[in-house]
């Protein structure tokens, strides 16, 4: 069985129209056909509903949309991994070894790396920072290339 992290961007690219929604349409189509476990820390829905609510301040998604859009969002099948004192520690340790003042990304990481899973993300500074550290499990839907068969 093969787990895959998904950051709320990831999500928000799911139902809103961003630069990077057709890669995550894509990834979301050969996950579904390989019968990928999707998982992403607790803290995903709390990003997921805020980022949600602030694409409707900036005009991006009409307020109309809004409840439509998150119950899309909760229709995917996502697991939520619970904080434990483990993960903690172990997103105390991300945040550090990443020169980060806040742990958000790194519970990512913790979730990823307790599941022996990929991490996939549309934060392009963080897989840049990861890259620099030679952590080669962490992607970018940026680096998924997009052809048109038509």
């Amino acid at each position: 069985m093969k787990w895959v992290v998904i950051d709320a961007n990831f999500g928000l690219a799911w139902v809103l129209k961003l630069p990077y929604s057709q890669q995550v349409e894509g990834c979301m189509h050969l996950w579904q056909s390989e019968k990928v476990i999707l998982a992403a820390p607790l803290l995903w829905q709390y990003e997921v509903v805020s980022g949600l609510y602030r694409a409707v301040t900036l005009n991006l998604l009409p307020r109309a949309n809004l409840i439509p859009a998150l119950s899309a969002i909760e229709g995917m099948v996502v697991e939520l991994v619970r904080p434990t004192a483990d993960t903690n520690r172990l997103a105390l340790h991300w945040a550090e070894r990443l020169g980060q003042n806040k742990v958000y990304d790194a519970h990512y990481l913790a979730a990823a790396q307790q599941l022996s899973a990929e991490l996939w993300t549309a934060d392009q500074r963080l897989v840049n920072r990861t890259t620099q550290l030679k952590i080669s499990w962490i992607h970018s839907v940026a680096e998924i290339i997009v052809s048109d068969h038509k």
